[in-house]
């Protein structure tokens, strides 16, 4: 019967290898920076969302997270303070504690929207009108009432005392949701953080994620000098974020921007700036599995099984761990079911990404086995399987070291007492669809699993310890010898 062993992973080699085989450096002198901190702040890399924003997803611990992001149409000044002085926060006392009580951290994205600031006299929708707030002193009263809430101090407390970890101010503002300058979400960082800072010292400071790579140089970086202009001198937030999607494969570069080329670029503005080593976040990625699935203009994307998606998982995962990113985030743990709270297309992607199948996502004639399917995904199991063995691991002391090329990635990770884990694949696979490889190891031999179960549907999964096809492979003077596809593999020293 298949078995597997505790991996963990902490310093994380990066390197593409000859394919015919050749030793894991690591002598450091081209390593990538780290975006370790040493302020105290929990470590854990993986996080999800949802299947929606207002409803904790229990299934959370079980996949292995550590983190869950509620969205902004939750933590939201206009859904908390509907009437002037008047505060209601049942919603959010009820997400927060279940995310506490299942031991998951809270990364809550706030909404400065609120229509009787933005359009005192009526107004349909808020389109056009996400702009810094006309009455600033109430909105800082209710960031500091809704902060003070969920501090965890016992004082003016949600029942409970639970606590948010981190809270990120606003969401893609350099995209559809604000209209305003830069220059004024500057402000809107400084004047929330600052309350921020006051009522809960503990909890982190989040930027708005970047919609897409150009979005941080058009919006982020005049925003980082405007901000730089108005608060000479300080730190007003731990961590910035940068949202990356596509298909399988755009893992490595997306809307024509290599990630590798992104994060330095955002590394040299934070240090330009005065924030050097501030860490980043993906708080969004996914790519999607199913037919027929469409993007928000309603066209039609091309096709991804369940093997394709858990595979680019795995090598988002591992791709942006690698380069020193410090949390990801997958796009959702339970697929998104379009309603009139969550508005957009049948089957269109954000109901095509989630880990899990959503049982309300049904009728699409082109695909009518996902009607009433509430299954777990492959990718369900193979986020697990990488959590459940790296989560206690620091992987934000990365090490990346470039090789050769030929379209063979490798990654070289440790932690302590555990030995050396290697995590590789190839990008594009030759026509072979294989090669064999030598890994250099410090045991007599090396347990390989496959990261992704041997099903072809995570439906026909019966059991997650016998998923993944597991081998041992005897080391020969020193090294031992995998064979590789697509598909990352897991090789572990066997201690």
């Amino acid at each position: 019967m298949p078995t597997t062993k505790p991996l963990c992973v902490a310093g994380f080699v990066v390197g593409a290898l000859m394919l015919a085989g050749c030793p894991v450096t690591s002598s450091g002198d081209d390593a990538g920076p780290s975006d370790a901190s040493e302020s105290g702040r929990p470590l854990e890399q993986f996080g999800v969302h949802g299947a929606n924003d207002s409803v904790f997803d229990p299934l959370a611990p079980e996949v292995g997270a550590s983190w869950v992001r509620h969205g902004s149409g939750v933590f939201s000044w206009g859904l908390i303070e509907k009437t002037k002085g008047s505060y209601e926060f049942t919603k959010q006392d009820a997400l927060v504690s279940a995310s506490s009580a299942a031991g998951i951290h809270v990364l809550a994205t706030i909404r400065s929207l609120n229509l009787w600031d933005q359009c005192p006299t009526g107004c349909a929708q808020p389109a056009g009108h996400m702009l810094y707030p006309k009455d600033e002193a109430a909105y800082l009263a209710f960031i500091r009432a809704m902060v003070e809430r969920y501090d965890g101090d016992g004082k003016d407390d949600a029942p409970g005392s639970p606590f948010v970890d981190g809270w990120q101010i606003e969401n893609e503002v350099d995209g559809s949701f604000w209209d305003d300058t830069p220059q004024s979400y500057a402000r809107l960082i400084l004047k929330t953080a600052q309350v921020i800072r006051e009522e809960s010292p503990k909890a982190m400071v989040v930027v708005a994620g970047a919609s897409a790579p150009r979005g941080w140089t058009d919006f982020y970086r005049p925003m980082l000098v405007e901000l730089e202009r108005i608060a000479p001198g300080q730190r007003l937030f731990d961590a910035v974020d940068l949202h990356w999607f596509g298909y399988a494969g755009e893992y490595l570069s997306f809307h024509g921007h290599e990630l590798v080329s992104v994060l330095a670029e955002m590394r040299a503005d934070l240090k330009a700036h005065g924030y050097e080593g501030t860490p980043i976040w993906i708080t969004e990625t996914a790519t999607h599995a199913g037919k027929a699935v469409v993007d928000q203009f309603g066209t039609t994307l091309p096709e991804q099984d369940e093997r394709t998606q858990a595979a680019e998982l795995l090598r988002r995962y591992a791709h942006f761990l690698g380069q020193g990113v410090e949390k990801v985030f997958w796009v959702r743990l339970t697929e998104l079911h379009h309603s009139s709270a969550e508005p957009g297309r049948a089957n269109d992607f954000f109901e095509s990404t989630g880990l899990i199948n959503n049982a309300l996502n049904a009728g699409d004639p082109l695909d009518p086995a996902d009607d009433n399917d509430s299954s777990k995904k492959l990718a369900f199991f193979s986020y697990k399987l990488l959590a459940m063995k790296t989560r206690d691991c620091d992987w934000t002391s990365a090490q990346n070291h470039n090789g050769a090329t030929q379209g063979l990635f490798h990654y070289s990770v440790s932690c302590p007492n555990r030995g050396r884990v290697h995590l590789a694949w190839l990008d594009p696979a030759p026509p072979s669809g294989s090669a064999t490889i030598s890994l250099p190891v410090t045991t007599a031999a090396a347990l390989t699993t496959t990261g992704v179960p041997t099903t072809t549907q995570g439906k026909q999964v019966a059991d997650f310890a016998t998923a993944f096809a597991t081998a041992k492979v005897q080391a020969s003077s020193g090294k031992v010898e995998v064979t590789l596809g697509r598909e990352p593999l897991l090789i572990e020293e066997d201690q």
